[in-house]
């Protein structure tokens, strides 16, 4: 049994458990699905709930999202239009798979938190990021996580970065340079399809360490054993 719940015309769009934790739902008007969206529970009330009732009743921009979030669920902003996210709270730890997916010229992220150790699928495609590097924690990029973001123009892999799925980085029409910092086990053939404008990968290996290359980057001149 929730210790607080939020009603919203009639519908329940909040609930704290007694473990400490908050998810907001919908019904999907302007969001698909549960926002799955997971907060530690706030010391002071308010930012929340006023946060539920933008998603809900779509008045008003986002601007920021609670500072205890720990957790953004799969489609949690998913087509949502009435964002203005330049960052994210410090302390998210994942982003699940179709998290801001779609959201167009609305999200405008720079970065990403340096706790975040994991996104899912999809999670930015079609979106307006600006974002040059990810968090050291992150290992994997998911199948069309950063696809469509046609506002990134260079992109700096950490050292973890593991592998690389299917279509990650498709049709990023102003990506120009990319970097890795260290060796991943795997990169799809098509993870950069698409990307014409890629002139430069830099990477810390030899030819031939990581198959696939270019990864789709047809325009690309690899500059293999780059040190910076």
């Amino acid at each position: 049994m929730a210790d607080v719940t939020l009603t919203y015309k009639g519908s329940t769009i909040a609930e704290m458990s007694d473990t400490g934790t908050k998810t907001l739902k919908t019904a999907g008007k302007y969001c698909e699905g549960d926002i799955g969206v997971s907060y530690v529970k706030p010391s002071s009330g308010g930012t929340s709930d006023d946060l539920a009732k933008k998603m809900i009743t779509r008045e008003g921009i986002i601007t920021e999202l609670p500072s205890d979030i720990t957790k953004i669920g799969d489609s949690a902003f998913r087509r949502c239009t009435n964002l203005a996210l330049t960052s994210l709270p410090n302390g998210i730890t994942s982003i699940g798979m179709f998290a801001f997916s779609e959201c167009g010229k609305a999200l405008t992220l720079s970065s990403l938190p340096d706790s975040v150790t994991s996104i899912g699928q999809q999670t930015f495609e079609r979106t307006n990021i600006t974002i040059t590097t990810l968090p050291s924690g992150i290992t994997e990029i998911p199948y069309e996580a950063f696809s469509y973001c046609v506002m990134l123009t260079s992109m700096t892999f950490p050292q973890n970065i593991d592998a690389i799925r299917s279509f990650a980085f498709e049709h990023c029409s102003r990506l120009t340079t990319i970097t890795f910092k260290g060796t991943p086990s795997s990169i799809a053939s098509n993870a950069f399809l698409s990307c014409n404008k890629i002139t430069t990968i830099n990477v810390p290996w030899a030819e031939g360490a990581v198959a696939n290359a270019p990864w789709g980057a047809t325009n690309a001149t690899i500059n293999y054993n780059y040190t910076e």
